[in-house]
This record gives C-alpha cells, structure tokens and sequence, in this order.
C-alpha cells in the first residue's frame, strides 16, 4: 500500500466533496494485509455568530462579577461557566432519563501529587449547535441572576443562526 492511501481525511459539506470522498474510496486498493477503514460522522456544528456571542456574554460577566472575593479573566469564567452548564445538562438528563448530552465527557480528578484537583474534559470547541444555542441561554440565565448589563455589542450583532 502506498503512503498515498495511509490517511486521507475528506471533510465535506457538499455534493463535490461527497463525490471526491467517493472517489477516493473507490481508489484505495485493497490488499488482506492491511486493514481499510472508513469512518463516517455528522456534526452539529456551532455557527460562529454562536461562538462570537457566548465570548461577548463571558467577556460582559467577567467584567462585572468577581468570583471568591476577585476578578477573573475571561477565560477563567469561561471555565467555571462550562462547568456548572455541563452540571446542569447533566442534572437535567438524569432527571429526565436521558442519555449525557457530553457522552462522559469532562470530569475532577486528583493531581499528578494528590494534593489539588484538576476539572478535565468539556470545552466549548466541541459544542454542537444546540448544545451552544443552550450555553447561550444558560448565560442570559446566569446573567439576569447576577444583574449583568449586556453592554458588548457583539452579543446583538453577532448571526447565531448559520
């Protein structure tokens, strides 16, 4: 087998991206010493009008709200906000006996030494669509619980939808 075939990953959205996928697939020779794998998945994936929104609403809550007597950065609310989401999302599919919407992803283990913890796992790059369609509504919650001004004019401009 040549080094041509080794890996080749085609993403496509479209009709000729099919159609090369195909086509690739149906050059790959086939040999019994080597093994062919196809692997074949859909994303729902987030628009990014959904990712400039919820950075605008992260970016308005780590302004204006301290955590545990200080001011955070945005990226460290952008954590703690993940994190009590996906607690939430959890909670909700336990009560409503349905399957983890983070398919296990995303969990507090010990340190290297023991001595602290670490939170592993879930981070808004792998948000879907809808799972980011409900961080959104996740932080307006968070937000009009906290009294936070929606001040960051991105949050109104940026397209969510596509």
């Amino acid at each position: 087998m040549t080094d041509q075939y080794r890996q080749t990953r085609i993403i496509f959205r479209g009709p000729l991206q099919k159609e090369t996928a195909w086509d690739v697939i149906s050059k790959v020779p086939l040999d019994k010493d080597f093994l062919v794998e196809a692997i074949f998945r859909v994303y729902d994936e987030k628009s990014r009008g959904q990712e400039e929104k919820y950075h605008a609403m992260i970016g308005c809550i780590a302004r204006q709200i301290p955590w545990m007597g200080k001011k955070r950065d945005t990226e460290t609310w952008k954590r703690l906000l993940i994190e009590a989401f996906v607690h939430v999302k959890r909670e909700d599919a336990i009560a409503t006996n349905q399957r983890d919407p983070f398919n296990g992803r995303g969990e507090v283990v010990p340190s290297l030494d023991g001595q602290r913890v670490v939170q592993l796992g879930v981070q808004s790059r792998t948000f879907g669509k809808r799972i980011a369609s409900e961080f959104i509504e996740y932080l307006y919650a968070f937000g009009a619980e906290n009294n936070v001004q929606w001040n960051d004019r991105r949050i109104y401009e940026a397209h969510v939808h596509g």
